[in-house]
């Protein structure tokens, strides 16, 4: 019997066909912290600790209609490090270390994500520097999640932590450095390669940081992902990690990050999603990390 035929039994005991939605596991990731047009010096390594945290009741369906679910609750850590192969090729990784989800009723499903990584070559350096970077998402979480109902055991909702394809997303970034203003604004522009029949998708990053002393930064963000053209409305319901069939989301966030001695910062990050949703749960994300870079001392760079 397939997921959703169990699904469909069980509400008839319990729940409100217009929670159909919660076998749709859909959130909004955020860009890693060093995405942009500058690479890690050649032998210099930045990585980042993180956590983050959702909590909603407002989903939104295939055809962008708010309907109102069960409290859904998700937390993820992850670890994210880049390294400097090179003066102008950068590595870096994104380890999704445990992903936790649930309903008010449901049980807690937790497994790994899906594992990414990246290569960044710098095209040009300086004041104004250009890169492009192939990222590559690698089917390593649990695309099922089947997870059990408190009040029927006998049912289960869709809770995935990976959605079963692999994503090849080629990005061009583009910064700028407003030395001897400790400020910088970023731009990134990537076309996301889906797999497992999924449509594809652009996805459009910014973001501006200004470091204001002693040691703090206090930085902007604003996003959008799509797909590139109508997504196919059977799969609507597929559980996807974030990346769903047809998810559409524009968000905006802000974020604070303090440097108490030379590599080592604490961050904070909130942003929320603006505008037209489709196939994806609104609501306000809230991460902290902690980073540490080791880097030249002349080096002028975010947190």
């Amino acid at each position: 019997m397939n997921p959703v035929t169990i699904f469909l039994r069980a509400r008839r005991h319990a729940v409100n066909l217009r929670c159909l939605a919660v076998i749709v596991f859909a959130l909004v990731v955020a860009p890693p912290a060093q995405a942009g047009g500058w690479t890690q010096p050649r032998g210099s390594w930045y990585s980042k600790l993180s956590v983050t945290a959702l909590s909603t009741d407002s989903y939104h369906t295939g055809e962008g209609h708010a309907v109102t679910t069960a409290e859904f609750s998700r937390t993820a850590f992850d670890l994210y490090a880049e390294y400097g192969v090179t003066e102008r090729l950068t590595g870096a990784v994104r380890l999704p270390l445990i992903e936790s989800s649930s309903f008010t009723t449901s049980e807690t499903h937790r497994d790994v994500g899906d594992l990414g990584l990246e290569a960044r070559y710098g095209l040009l350096r300086g004041a104004i520097p250009v890169a492009v970077a192939l990222r590559v998402e690698i089917p390593t979480g649990d695309a099922n999640g089947l997870t059990a109902l408190r009040d029927n055991p006998e049912g289960f909702v869709r809770l995935p932590t990976g959605d079963n394809e692999t994503t090849w997303q080629p990005t061009l970034s583009v910064s700028r450095s407003f030395h001897p203003v400790n400020a910088y604004a970023t731009a990134d522009l990537g076309y996301a390669l889906r797999g497992n029949g999924f449509t594809d998708e652009y996805r459009v990053d910014l973001e501006a940081g200004w470091r204001a002393p002693p040691g703090v930064w206090v930085r902007g963000t604003a996003g959008t992902t799509g797909p590139v053209k109508d997504p196919d409305p059977a799969r609507a319901l597929d559980a996807a990690n974030g990346r769903g069939e047809g998810v559409q989301v524009t968000r905006l966030g802000a974020g604070l990050g303090y440097e108490p001695v030379p590599g080592l910062a604490v961050l904070a990050d909130v942003f929320t999603q603006v505008g037209r949703i489709v196939n994806a749960y609104g609501g306000t994300w809230f991460t902290l990390g902690v980073s540490w870079q080791r880097r030249p001392p002349s080096e002028e760079k975010q947190p």
